[in-house]
Parts: structure tokens; sequence; C-alpha cells
């Protein structure tokens, strides 16, 4: 639920995994995915859950970047972002673009 009141009802949130979710931001530009990836961090670290907090760890890419070929190419490039942001201390965003020096 705190995915889902975090984005625009026009935005999709999915489970991707077992702890991974996808979050599809359509019309939004890198910039403006950055900032909602934040806004969810930000949200996650102040929420407790049966009295534990957690941290998150998200991977930002654009559709649009030159880079990307198709949507398979997109969830990695993603899930690249991801898993350095997790290798980076967890608990931040990483864009794609800050990994191959846009």
């Amino acid at each position: 639920m705190l995915l889902k009141n975090s984005v625009r009802s026009s935005d999709y949130v999915g489970r991707f995994g077992g702890e991974e979710f996808v979050i599809l931001l359509p019309g939004t530009d890198l910039e403006g995915a950055y900032q909602t990836a934040e806004k969810i961090r930000k949200s996650c670290k102040e929420k407790e859950v049966a009295g534990i907090s957690f941290s998150v760890s998200l991977g930002v890419a654009s559709f649009h970047e030159d880079r990307i070929k198709n949507e398979k190419d997109f969830i990695e490039k993603c899930d690249m972002a991801m898993y350095r942001a997790k290798s980076n201390g967890r608990d931040n965003a990483v864009k794609y673009s800050e990994l191959v020096g846009k």
C-alpha cells in the first residue's frame, strides 16, 4: 500500500520477484522517476511494521535512454542500478545512467 500511495493513479506498481517490485511511471523523465524513488525511499524509512523499521534500495532507469534496446533490457538496467544501490550500503536510489557515465 505504501508504494501505491506514493505514485499517481496512472502509474503501475507490481511485485517482480520475492522481494522486488517494479514501478512504471509513464510520461515521467529520468529525473522525475528519481525524485519519485527518493520519495518512496524516505517514506519507507519513516515507517515501521510490527515495530520493525526497514529501508529500500531502488534502481532507476528511463526507457528512453539511448542504451536501452527493449523491455527486457530496460528491466535488466533497472536491476543493475538496484544492485548498485544495495552494494552502496542500501537505503539509497541509483540511476542507471550513473553506472555508465551518461
